[in-house]
């Protein structure tokens, strides 16, 4: 449970509500309340997951692009897969393609990116935006990248690639140091 909690980010405690929660392959809690014997208290509903620290980073830095749309543009360039979750991904896709109005023509099928471009759209009216902002948390969710990144190259017994990989994320850190002195 530990190791799935360093790789997620997550807390333990978090990691272990999430895997208590879940809904079973055999359907969850709505079968399981359809089959509970008479007189028994029904399975309550599963809560909302909650998001890892790399979700909400990566919320907040896409609330932003839409609040600031020319400093975002760039940052919607620079993001790629290995920086976002599937979902986060999904958004900056369609972020790329509705930037001008994110929340028109949402897609109807899909209730998932509809929820999260609703909510980012919202955030981006009600928190800060800042260029330093944005910046700070594109280089945390870059810091995220190497450090998978350092951990797959671990795994893999590349040495090499590790200590490059290393000596990015030194330079990076100091970047992100300065980036918080200046924003402060």
């Amino acid at each position: 449970m530990r190791r799935v909690a360093e790789r997620l980010d997550l807390d333990p405690a978090m990691v272990m509500g999430r895997v208590v929660a879940a809904r079973p392959p055999t359907g969850g809690a709505e079968q399981a309340t359809a089959r509970a014997p008479q007189g028994a208290p029904a399975a309550s509903p599963r809560r909302a997951a909650e998001l890892t620290s790399r979700e909400r980073r990566e919320r907040a830095l896409l609330a932003m692009c839409i609040a600031l749309p020319e400093d975002g543009a760039s940052y919607l360039d620079r993001l790629d897969d290995a920086h976002l979750s599937p979902t986060g991904a999904r958004a900056v896709a369609w972020l790329r393609r509705n930037q001008g109005d994110p929340a028109s023509n949402l897609p109807r099928d899909d209730d998932e990116l509809a929820g999260l471009m609703t909510e980012l759209v919202m955030m981006s009216r009600d928190e800060p935006a800042s260029r330093e902002a944005m910046e700070l948390n594109f280089l945390l969710l870059e810091q995220r990248r190497l450090e998978d990144e350092l951990a797959a190259a671990g795994e893999r017994g590349d040495y090499e690639r590790r200590a490059d990989l290393s000596r990015e994320r030194a330079a990076l850190v100091e970047r992100i140091a300065h980036t918080q002195r200046v924003e402060s």
